[in-house]
């Protein structure tokens, strides 16, 4: 399963979600791609033009992105919510939805699609993992930017000290701001001090994320790798591999062999309300 979560804020819309692929335990390939949280990832936050975000939680995660881009590329969120709505009558999947000019929210689920701008939030995924992030929410209080509480409530289930609880969220932490009218993935950093397979006791995960023409661009670099993760703008369903030992190696890889344009500066903190 996963969690998705996103909440407006005036006429901004923020929203988190993790990148864990959980297959039943029977399927032996399956299996191992569970365990693999860092280095088998699924865009399930997908931003897929600058005004549209779409997040997809349930089974398969990957042919629901698919089957969704049918009908993103030059349909209105009307269009793509129509046919989420078609798709989830026969596919246990949810869907977090989007919209900038004027920002708007939606959640798609068993053939319903669900208006929630009026309340400024909803989510997608399991119940339990929801409860014990908006649990974390509530501690901060109003004053905090919303997009700090978000990052921290999330990376607490993923990184944190209720990451063992909820065995269905984990990976990265996606995180999608809205900037100058658009949408805009964070380049946060973090690090895990659980042992994971393939990697050590501590390791590091920086984020390069799509600007200009490719918005949707998202790559996640780890220190000491020499292969690199790359999910290119259009395509969150499948990363693909990019040989590099430096941050600079991977941004200059995906804009040659790629054509991806990505940066890994952090935002400056006035974006963050």
């Amino acid at each position: 399963m996963t969690l998705i979560v996103a909440r407006k804020h005036g006429d901004m819309i923020s929203a988190v979600a993790d990148t864990k692929i959980t297959v039943h335990p029977s399927l032996e390939a399956g299996s191992r791609r569970s365990l693999r949280e860092y280095d088998a990832p699924v865009l399930k936050l997908a931003i897929v033009r600058p005004d549209l975000l779409i997040g997809v939680a349930g089974d398969a995660p990957p042919e629901a992105l698919t089957a969704a881009a049918k009908h993103w590329h030059k349909g209105s969120a009307e269009d793509v919510l129509e046919a989420l709505k078609i798709y989830t009558t026969s596919n246990d999947n949810g869907f977090v939805v989007a919209a900038l000019a004027p920002a708007r929210l939606w959640r798609v689920s068993n053939g319903v699609v669900y208006e929630r701008t009026e309340q400024g939030e909803t989510w997608e995924g399991d119940a339990e993992p929801y409860k014990t992030f908006m649990e974390r929410y509530a501690e901060w209080p109003d004053s905090c930017p919303v997009d700090f509480r978000l990052l921290s409530s999330l990376q607490a289930l993923t990184d944190g000290p209720w990451s063992t609880q909820h065995p269905s969220v984990g990976g990265h932490v996606l995180h999608v701001q809205t900037v100058d009218n658009e949408f805009r993935y964070v380049p946060n950093g973090s690090a895990t001090f659980e042992p994971t397979p393939g990697n050590g006791i501590f390791f590091t995960q920086h984020f390069a994320t799509g600007i200009g023409t490719t918005p949707g661009a998202f790559a996640a670099f780890i220190e000491g790798r020499q292969q690199q993760l790359l999910f290119v703008h259009g395509e969150p369903w499948e990363h693909v591999p990019v040989q590099a030992e430096t941050m600079e190696e991977l941004i200059s890889a995906a804009a040659e062999l790629h054509n991806q344009q990505l940066a890994a500066a952090e935002p400056p903190d006035s974006q963050w309300q």
